[in-house]
């Protein structure tokens, strides 16, 4: 055998034998691998910060720059070069965190993330949410980044959704408002009540074209043979001389008069509605379920949902849970049409599929709250866009 031969048959033998399969260290017992935090006993991929703005923990890695022997260029001493004096701080360990983060969902103005919440609700204080359209824009929260907190989405300033009748974990959010066609990358940060946060790693998704195509439910009008359930469900005058539809808890029979909060569904049944004309391709991508909301009220309700039925075997397909905002302007509520889903006694949870669209009418849209008993309820544009 040349000479050649030999130096290719060990190159291969040391490049088959050399390789080894990456270890993955999430979800194991602390303490952790570099890149993974401790957080209730479980590494976790994300950073921690100490409160502050700059969650600085990199002070050695600094060198002198300016000459002064303090190894930062700012001059304050402190050796991380940030203009603080946090340096000699030891980093915080988050009593709370979360995992897989990542998105859902999209649809053409907005997204839905989603985790998995790592600790206990008696040390959680708050989420963040932070997108933008660079890493470096929702790293530094400059230029297009956006900052969801609990005054945008009430949901993330709780562990546990209150007023649901059981123990349920805030595992998601919806970001809305976005540009159409758009990439996008997010960031979660959780912070416990010590002031010690835990910052996931960026996740990203982009929103999709906006549908050019609509099947209209409700515009200024109901649709025919149709009725409401509650009864006082109603068109009402708007400003521009068309109509939304109103509910007014306080109005409605079934909303007892000692009861502060009232969950109902607010729906129009009755009518018939073909949705084949939505192509296999657009159900997968762009199709969604839209209306315009606006909920005048002092608090939230934090457990929704929304549905269709649909005529054969009377399937209702929801979309849940999801957190209306107590504000009196219209918010665009969207939700892709293949995210909804029944449960079926045998096959479990079954998803809206195109054969469903393309084989029976639908006969009902339906919106779910726990609606204070004050509040002015009205919803708009109702349509299926594709």
């Amino acid at each position: 055998m040349s000479d050649l031969w030999r130096s290719l048959l060990l190159t291969m033998t040391l490049v088959v034998a050399c390789y080894v399969k990456p270890v993955d260290f999430s979800d194991k017992t602390c303490p952790c691998a570099q890149g993974y935090t401790c957080v209730d006993d479980r590494c976790v991929s994300g950073t921690v910060g100490d409160g502050d703005a700059d969650s600085d923990i990199e002070a050695d890695a600094d060198t002198d720059s300016d000459g002064d022997g303090d190894t930062d260029a700012d001059g304050d001493g402190d050796g991380d070069g940030d203009s603080d004096t946090d340096a000699d701080e030891e980093p915080c360990t988050p009593a709370v965190g979360a995992a897989d983060f990542g998105a859902d969902w999209a649809t053409s103005e907005s997204i839905r993330w989603q985790w998995e919440p790592v600790g206990e609700a008696d040390d959680f204080l708050a989420y963040e949410l932070v997108i933008g359209e660079s890493v470096e824009d929702v790293e530094r929260r400059s230029g297009t980044a956006r900052v969801f907190t609990s005054e945008d989405n009430p949901e993330l300033g709780v562990y546990l959704l209150p007023r649901t009748g059981g123990e349920d974990p805030v595992r998601a959010t919806i970001t809305d408002r976005l540009t159409p066609a758009t990439s996008y990358v997010a960031q979660l940060v959780v912070t416990d009540t010590a002031l010690c946060s835990f910052t996931t790693p960026v996740a990203a998704k982009a929103t999709h074209i906006d549908p050019p195509s609509e099947i209209v439910i409700f515009r200024d009008s109901v649709p025919p043979g149709s009725y409401p359930l509650p009864s006082n469900f109603l068109p009402e005058p708007d400003e521009d001389g068309g109509y939304y539809l109103e509910y007014v808890p306080a109005e409605d029979g079934e909303c007892a008069p000692t009861s502060t909060m009232c969950g109902d569904n607010l729906r129009y049944q009755g009518f018939h509605i073909d949705l084949s004309r939505i192509s296999a391709g657009a159900f997968a991508t762009t199709a969604l379920f839209e209306f315009e909301l606006s909920v005048d009220a002092e608090s939230s309700g934090f457990w929704s949902d929304v549905g269709l039925t649909f005529e054969d075997q009377n399937h209702i397909y929801l979309f849940h849970p999801w957190t209306m905002r107590p504000q009196c302007d219209h918010v665009v509520f969207q939700v892709p049409l293949r995210a909804l889903w029944r449960t079926d006694d045998t096959l479990g949870e079954v998803l809206l599929d195109r054969d469903e669209i393309a084989s029976s009418d639908l006969v009902e849209f339906r919106i779910f709250g726990t609606w204070n008993r004050d509040a002015v309820v009205r919803v708009d544009e109702i349509r299926i866009r594709y």
